[in-house]
């Protein structure tokens, strides 16, 4: 059983992380999720996938940033058997932002082909994007 999930704690444990939109910043993004899902369990390939997912996603952020003061807020759901991985912008997302445009069939392919789920929720001010990962029966 993992050891950051609580059975007596009803419903997911959560984690907050609230990141600069900077390159330099993904690494430490990498390492955070690298330790929780350490800590739940997952394989070593299976956290490597992981991480390449969750680098993938903060970098198409980070790109379509409109200020250097802009901030994302990454929110780590950790249940029994699965861990979730939301993002979004800590104020209005950028008018402009897109998180996987028409043309970028290679950036889809590879957060879908790593992770279990990818969800996206879009309003007008702001976009939600939740990467999945079930833990698998050894």
């Amino acid at each position: 059983m993992s050891q950051l999930y609580n059975k007596d704690i009803s419903g997911p444990k959560e984690i907050d992380l609230i990141v600069p939109l900077l390159p330099e910043i993904v690494r430490i993004v990498r390492l955070t999720v690298s330790g929780i899902a350490s800590g739940m369990g997952f394989s070593i390939d299976e956290i490597e996938d992981i991480k390449v997912s969750v680098a993938e996603i903060c970098n198409r952020i980070i790109i379509q940033a409109e200020s250097i003061s802009d901030r994302c807020l990454i929110r780590f759901y950790i249940f029994e058997k699965q861990l979730k991985v939301s993002f979004k912008f800590e104020s209005k997302k950028p008018n402009s932002f897109q998180l996987f445009d028409e043309d970028d069939i290679f950036g889809v392919s590879i957060v879908n082909s790593l992770v279990d789920e990818v969800d996206v929720h879009t309003s007008e001010d702001e976009e939600i994007v939740t990467l999945s990962i079930s833990l698998k029966e050894n």
